[in-house]
């Protein structure tokens, strides 16, 4: 028998259709975008992993969905995984940054297992999502990826690995009106902290220095499906609409709690 079932989140309502032999998980997916960091409510009854949901549906049911909040933000990818969404929680009036694609830097370096890389994806300066700051054209999901030798002599005094690759690009320190992420590639792993971007007082940061878990599975993709197979010098864009079908779940790298921490991360500056 078909059933029908109600879906709320974020003060919206969808009303889905589902039949015996269909997977529910995909379709609530397909509707809400990524529900990986999750909790559901159905008839009152709190369910923390999605796999239990089929098991707790009938007809007319409802079922409250509540993203965890990350970084003072939510995140969340749309449906397909078609584009990250990061919503400020510290402050609604700023914008919701949006970001549809991937795109390397053609001032970053190539890929070499053996050094240590600093590696920053911007979102926004001055709330504007597509700028120019100092000659650099930028746009949110814009990666640059450097060895650390090659920006040593930056001297930033706000740390030296991605402060160095700040001041080194845009020519100046950061401040509050940049918002973006830094992680670095050592030991031929990623690490995702950084105490100048991910722990920033921006209104989308607080005081963790790790990405949360939707930018962590963003920059597995890009970083595995774009830079490192050098394929970015190239082709330096990726689009997110094939995201959800590249098996970087972020679960692999990262426990699942409401503000996780990974037990692969270094303190990088």
């Amino acid at each position: 028998m078909t059933m029908i079932i109600t879906a709320s989140i974020d003060n919206e309502e969808h009303i889905l259709t589902v039949n015996p032999d269909e997977d529910f998980v995909k379709i609530l997916e397909n509707t809400l975008g990524t529900i990986h960091d999750c909790t559901f409510s159905v008839n009152g009854e709190t369910i923390v992993s999605v796999k239990d949901l089929p098991y707790k549906i009938s007809h007319n049911t409802k079922i409250e969905v509540k993203r965890y909040r990350t970084r003072g933000t939510y995140t969340s990818f749309a449906p397909t995984g078609s584009s990250l969404i990061i919503k400020s929680q510290k402050n609604p009036t700023r914008p919701v940054i949006n970001i549809e694609t991937v795109h390397i830097s053609c001032s970053s370096d190539s890929y070499n297992e053996n050094e240590d890389m600093a590696g920053l994806i911007i979102y926004s300066f001055d709330n504007k999502q597509f700028f120019e700051l100092n000659g650099r054209r930028c746009r949110a999901g814009y990666i640059l990826i450097k060895a650390t030798k090659n920006i040593e002599h930056a001297k930033s005094n706000q740390g030296a690995v991605h402060g160095n690759l700040f001041k080194w690009f845009f020519g100046i320190e950061p401040d509050n009106r940049f918002v973006g992420a830094g992680f670095s590639l050592q030991d031929k792993k990623i690490k995702f902290n950084s105490g100048v971007f991910n722990s920033r007082n921006d209104d989308y940061h607080d005081e963790e220095r790790s990405m949360s878990r939707d930018e962590i599975s963003l920059i597995m993709y890009a970083v595995e499906e774009l830079f490192k197979n050098g394929k970015w010098e190239t082709n330096p864009t990726l689009s997110l609409s094939n995201m959800h079908t590249s098996g970087y779940n972020v679960g692999d790298f990262l426990p699942l709690q409401n503000r996780p921490r990974s037990t692969i991360n270094k303190d990088t500056s």
